[in-house]
This record gives structure tokens, C-alpha cells and sequence, in this order.
């Protein structure tokens, strides 16, 4: 690592682009991530700006020029340092603030969107960023409660400057949810930010976590219609049920497992159609251990047989 810091300090012209992404993937797959990283990853980015702020004087090299503005828009790159920096907010507001002065300082400049050089090797084709996984990032911070007294503002060509206030909060306070609910509304806007199953798990942990039942309930339905739900959503509303004192656990699974929605399916989901999903190792073991802690044995020895007969048998983490 130190030695292609030096050349891209003393000569930058000397590296490609694929050696810049190369190494970019190594930095960003590194455990565990430190300020360090953050740091290299940061001065790579800015040796790259440097070179495409020169007119290339060849053919070749506007190819180069081409590869390393895609690179720079790729989100890519930007998601990895938003991860490096959760999940301290202002930390992660400050690294949307710097790419999106990269996207407005590249704006308009020439890339190659089809030209990926290491496409052989199995490399992620390009995304432009912010894609859904930003703000997947982004949400999942901000519903396990990071908390930041004061936020620089974040340019609107991220978001909109009134999605970001003051988090003095908790998430079970209505001000955090309004900020998701704002963050979401955006996502919605453009066809490569559109949420995503794990968009709407994260949306899903933030009225669980505020223990209001409806509403787990009407984002699931949401969910539904979106076509959404999945088994990790799945597990969580039987477990905010569960924990809510919900009795109809049991009919509830009996009805999953028949693929026949019934009131008890409803009254623990909020769904009036069972989707079609094969439980997992997991899911047999979340679903017994919460019938065991509900006292009901024998309906948690049925699901756990069931789980031996369908070959689910190994140890779950969650039983």
C-alpha cells in the first residue's frame, strides 16, 4: 500500500485505471476499517481528480480521462466510504458533501458508461451514485439511533436540505421518523434509488423499535404491494408480535406453512395474503424459540419437527 502512495504521490500519470480500482477494491474489502483507510482511499480520489482536471492531449489518454470521471461517479467507491464512516452521521454527511461536490465538479464531462476493464475478473459493473444502497446506509444509521448535534448541510444534488435536521433524538421519537419518511420520499424520485427489500427491513426496524404494532402493520402491507416482502421481514413482524403479547402465533405459522391466510395470519402480520416464501433453518428456530418463551411447548416442538421433516435441521443462531 505505501508503495502506490508514493507513486501516486511523486507521478500519478503512472497509474491506470485499473490499478486505481484495484486497489480501491482492496481498501474498501479491508477488516477491520480504520481512519487510515478512509484516509488512502480519500487521497487516491484526490490524485484521480487531479488527472481528469487536465484536457487530455491524446486518444489514449482521453480514454484514461473517461475511465477515471466514471470511477469517480461510480457509487461504488462512495458507498464503501460511507460504510467506513458509520456510524458517526456527521462523518457520513461529510463524505456525501465531498461526492457530491465530485458529481458537480464532473458534471457533464465525458465517461464511459459501458467500459468496465476488469469485467473478466467477476468486478461489479458501474452504478451511479447515490444508488439504493446509499441510502440504505444512510436509513439503517439513522434508525439504530446514531445521534450528531450539528450536521453540515448535504448538497440537494444528494438530497434535500430539509431531510436533515438536528438528531438530538432517538428513534422512537416522531422527529426521526420524519426524517426517514423524507429521506424515503426522495428515493422514490429517480428509478436507481428505488427501495429495495432491505429498504423496507430498515423502515421495518424503525416502527418496531418504536413499538407501535399498526404501523409495522401498514408497512407491511406497503410492502406487499410493492411486491417486497421477505423472510427477514418476515422474522421481524412475528417477532414484534410476539413481544407485543400476540397469542396467535402458532395459527399464524400453521397458516404460513398452509399457504392460507386466516385472521390469526392476519392479527400477527397485517397481511391478508400469505406470500409465497420457504422458511429457512432460521426461521424454524425464531419461531420456536418464541413459542418456547411463550410457554407453549408443544406448539414449539411441532414447528422444531417440522423443521427436522422439511431437513432443516441444523442449529440455527436464533433457536
Amino acid at each position: 500500500m505505501e508503495a502506490f502512495v508514493g507513486v501516486a504521490r511523486d507521478d500519478p500519470a503512472l497509474l491506470t485505471p485499473a490499478e486505481y480500482r484495484g486497489m480501491l477494491r482492496v481498501l474498501l474489502r479491508a477488516e477491520p476499517r480504520s481512519p487510515s483507510t478512509v484516509q488512502h482511499v480519500l487521497l487516491m480520489l484526490e490524485h484521480m481528480q487531479e488527472r481528469v482536471s487536465v484536457a487530455p492531449a491524446s486518444a489514449a489518454e482521453a480514454l484514461v480521462h473517461a475511465e477515471l470521471v466514471h470511477m469517480l461517479r461510480d457509487a461504488y467507491v462512495w458507498n464503501g466510504l460511507l460504510t467506513c464512516t458509520r456510524p458517526k452521521l456527521s462523518s457520513m454527511f461529510q463524505m456525501l458533501a465531498r461526492g457530491a461536490s465530485v458529481l458537480r465538479a464532473t458534471d457533464g464531462t465525458p465517461c464511459v458508461p459501458a467500459y468496465t476493464p476488469l469485467a473478466g475478473l467477476g468486478v461489479a459493473p458501474y452504478r451511479a451514485f447515490p444508488d439504493t444502497v446509499t441510502y440504505n446506509v444512510l436509513l439503517h444509521a439513522i434508525v439504530q439511533g446514531a445521534r450528531a448535534r450539528r450536521l453540515p448541510p448535504v448538497p440537494p444534488s444528494i438530497v434535500p436540505l430539509t431531510v436533515w435536521h438536528t438528531l438530538h433524538t432517538p428513534p422512537t421519537r416522531p422527529s426521526t421518523e420524519r426524517v426517514v419518511l423524507e429521506l424515503w420520499h426522495h428515493m422514490r424520485q429517480a428509478p436507481h434509488t428505488q427501495p429495495s427489500p432491505i429498504s423496507w427491513c430498515i423502515r421495518l426496524q424503525l416502527y418496531i423499535r418504536m413499538g407501535r404494532l399498526d404501523d409495522v402493520h401498514a408497512c407491511m402491507r406497503d410492502m406487499q404491494a410493492h411486491d417486497a416482502v421477505s423472510l427477514d421481514a418476515l422474522h421481524a413482524v412475528w417477532q414484534a408480535y410476539a413481544r407485543t403479547g400476540g397469542t396467535h402465533l402458532h395459527e399464524a405459522w400453521c397458516a404460513f406453512r398452509a399457504q392460507t391466510p386466516t385472521a390469526a395470519w392476519t392479527r400477527a402480520t397485517g397481511l391478508d395474503a400469505v406470500p409465497r416464501i420457504e422458511p429457512s433453518a432460521t426461521t424454524f428456530g425464531i419461531v420456536t424459540r418464541l413459542l418456547a418463551e411463550r410457554g407453549d411447548v408443544w406448539a414449539a416442538l411441532r414447528v422444531m419437527h417440522d423443521g427436522l421433516a422439511q431437513g432443516a435441521c441444523r442449529v440455527s443462531p436464533a433457536t
